[in-house]
């Protein structure tokens, strides 16, 4: 990363952007490009950087028609050197000077996320739909199955038509050709930005990727769709979401490189080598989401430089840093009079100093005075609106948790949680919050209520829950700016009863090798019913149901088992090597069925040795957690060791790991507690839902089972009361 070094100038600010609403114009007579920047606000203006970094606006407009109030500024495309902005649902086209040429008012119903322009033809893609104008009239359009959140258009295939790709939410890129789906690939994650890659030497087209849990990838075009690599299996240690690509040869060697805004704030700068993956180069923090990345000629004309926006709407730029020549100092003669003008002149200059400093203190007895009236006022009143925006996600991540990130475009004072199911805050080491739980009262409905309150002045919030499957509810957050006067937004966050599953685009490998439970449900309801059943249990779902029926497959991230789920009209099909997941689908199901008023019948087909399998994944974390105790009992002595011997090769390898990670022993022993009884939760219930199945009820077993789990565990034992037990 030692190969790149930047120079960081914050040019100014502007109300918050969207994602893809900055963009660099191609060079026009003058040697320096301009950037050209929307905001929320509905401003739209473009200026260029002039020689001490001033800079010198070209146009500043707002964007709205004849007596409406303006819309913000969603997304910028350019053609040639015409820009091309979205507002709301209208499209206009302005030129380098600021004069409209062409305004085009759609009839869409939803807000344009995402366009593309190739003139005369104009793609836009709203929540779900992709429309495609030739001459400012509707030429076709596609219905996406879930939310689009980018489009690219390019010619794929051939040079002689055009095909759009759409980054969707369940995890798919379609492919897209006058308004008919050619073809659809699965990638990790949720798609969230896409950008064309090309090289020199090669004539073949890329379309790169990035998901919204921090994965990107690519696949090559030739005459079919091939997939080239994805950073799945880099060591990027990376779960931000992408916001923005662009595929540039920044370093001027030839070869294409990718520059990449994250949602956390991170900027980062990947060369392509002989590898097919992507090697880092550079990365810097923000600590802002990043909406939008570009390049060009700003600041000099000999190195491209880097524009990006924030969501906050900050507006830099990232320079690379050029050593200069130490100039050799003219030795200069100083005259009386030469020196009597300079004491002149700094005497002039103090004396405008202390003027602006005195400035600068009636300014604040003037602010303080406004402050005192408005606490005055406010004693009997009440704030009713807020100037702010929120921006925040709810992903579940790799390690089975939950993470909400909360951003707004100004400071957070503090956010407060409430969720009336029991979920676990976990621990995350790039907060520097303050976390005051409090006890919910016990007839209470609410069983968390929790405040974080920042330290430092930050405008985002990473929060990390762990949830339990089973068990579903909502959980609110209320965010408190660092504004006056004291307003609060509130958002929540529906938990389902299989919160810890994620959905994955292809068939589990090895699924056929194993036994699967299988649970169906028949009976006269419609598609959209069984759909609106399985949206109240499964994340990821989409709200729209499918036209005729659906497949999905889905991965515990705590468990490692699968599920398959098939439903059309009037039945519906659940397969899963976990008992316990059957079993929550089967009473969810049944009770919103009941509370439809609709019949169903449901059928089972169960097998004892799924649950030998269950207990097999388990075994390493009830083991890894039992252990726990045994190392913290062996720290003290080990340290002891280390203090009285220089040498300490002698011990084992297990003995120094003991040694190295003792803090993170003993940090993870006092949670201890907390995770077995998770454990062994999930244990009882599996034992509870397999003999329900058989119509058994054996919850009077139960402390037997816990004495299984806690002396002298292991799993031959366990598999084996679970199997004898009758």
């Amino acid at each position: 990363m030692a190969e790149l070094q930047f120079l960081r100038h914050d040019l100014m600010n502007t109300a918050s952007t969207f994602r893809h609403s900055c963009r660099v114009l191609p060079l026009g007579r003058k040697h320096k490009q301009k950037i050209v920047i929307g905001d929320s606000s509905g401003t739209l203006q473009c200026f260029s950087l002039g020689k001490s970094l001033e800079m010198l606006h070209s146009f500043k407009m707002t964007l709205h028609g004849p007596n409406m109030i303006p819309k913000a500024v969603s997304y910028i495309d350019l053609f040639s050197d015409k820009i091309f902005v979205a507002t709301g649902e209208a499209i206009s086209g302005i030129n380098r000077k600021g004069k409209t040429f062409f305004r085009l008012e759609t009839n869409q119903t939803e807000r344009i996320s995402s366009m593309a322009v190739q003139t005369p033809y104009i793609w836009t893609a709203g929540e779900y739909v992709l429309n495609m104008f030739e001459e400012g009239r509707e030429a076709s359009f596609y219905m996406s199955p879930d939310k689009v959140n980018h489009l690219v258009v390019d010619h794929l295939t051939n040079d002689k038509t055009f095909e759009t790709v759409l980054a969707c939410q369940d995890r798919h890129l379609r492919v897209v050709k006058d308004g008919e789906l050619q073809d659809e690939y699965g990638v990790e994650g949720s798609g969230r930005t896409l950008c064309l890659y090309s090289t020199k030497n090669s004539p073949l087209k890329e379309i790169l990727y990035g998901t919204e849990n921090g994965v990107m990838g690519s696949w090559k075009i030739d005459t079919k769709w091939e997939k080239k690599w994805d950073s799945s299996k880099m060591q990027t240690n990376q779960t931000a979401g992408f916001n923005a690509l662009n595929a540039v040869d920044f370093t001027e060697d030839g070869v294409t490189d990718l520059i990449v805004g994250r949602d956390n704030g991170l900027l980062e700068i990947y060369k392509f080598d002989t590898a097919p993956e992507p090697v880092l180069i550079y990365q810097t923090s923000l600590d802002e989401m990043i909406t939008s990345v570009d390049t060009g000629l700003l600041t000099t004309t000999a190195k491209k430089d880097i524009a990006l926006t924030t969501y906050s709407g900050k507006i830099l730029c990232f320079s690379v840093a050029q050593e200069e020549a130490h100039a050799v100092p003219i030795p200069v003669q100083k005259t009386a009079e030469a020196l009597k003008q300079a004491d002149a002149q700094k005497k002039r200059n103090e004396k405008k100093v202390q003027m602006v400093k005195a400035e600068i203190e009636r300014l604040k007895e003037r602010l303080d005075k406004k402050k005192e009236e408005y606490a005055k006022i406010s004693e009997d009143h009440i704030a009713i609106t807020t100037d702010y925006k929120v921006m925040d996600k709810f992903v579940l991540d790799s390690t089975a948790c939950w993470v909400l990130t909360i951003e707004l475009d100004c400071p957070i004072e503090a956010v407060a949680l409430q969720c009336d199911v029991d979920v676990e805050l976990m621990e995350l080491d790039s907060t520097t919050s303050i976390v005051s739980k409090s006890k919910a009262e016990k007839e209470s409905a609410t069983k968390l209520l929790a405040t974080y309150r920042n330290t430092e002045s930050t405008n985002r919030l990473d929060i990390k829950v762990r949830t339990v499957e089973g068990q579903c509810g909502t959980l609110q957050a209320f965010i408190v700016p660092a504004l006056a006067p004291k307003t609060a937004q509130a958002t929540t966050y529906a938990i389902k009863p299989l919160s810890l599953h994620q959905r994955v685009t292809e068939k589990p490998a090895g699924m056929d090798a194993i036994a699967l439970n299988t649970l169906n449900i028949a009976g006269s309801f419609q598609i959209s019913d069984i759909h609106s059943w399985v949206l109240n249990c499964l994340p990821e779902i989409p709200e729209r149901p499918p036209s005729d029926e659906a497949t999905m497959y889905y991965r515990s991230t705590f468990q490692e088992t699968i599920l398959i789920v098939k439903y059309k009209a009037q039945e519906a099909s659940f397969r899963s090597d976990n008992i316990s997941t059957l079993s929550i689908l089967k009473e969810r199901i049944t009770n919103m069925a009941t509370q439809r008023k609709t019949q169903v019948k449901v059928t089972f087909d169960i097998k004892d040795e799924t649950c030998s399998r269950v207990l097999e994944l388990l075994h390493p974390r009830l083991k890894y957690q039992l252990q726990l105790s045994e190392k913290v009992k062996l720290i003290n002595a080990l340290q002891e060791i280390e203090m009285q011997e220089q040498d300490i090769s002698f011990l084992s390898a297990e003995y120094k790991d003991i040694l190295d990670k003792a803090k993170e022993i003993e940090k993870e022993h006092e949670l201890q507690p907390r995770r077995l009884e998770f454990l062994h939760g999930i244990v009882r219930n599996l034992f509870l839902d397999k003999y329900k199945f058989k119509g058994m009820d054996v919850r009077s077993k139960l402390s037997l089972l816990d004495e299984q789990l806690n002396e002298e565990y292991t799993l031959k034992k366990l598999q084996d009361f679970f199997s004898q037990t009758q």
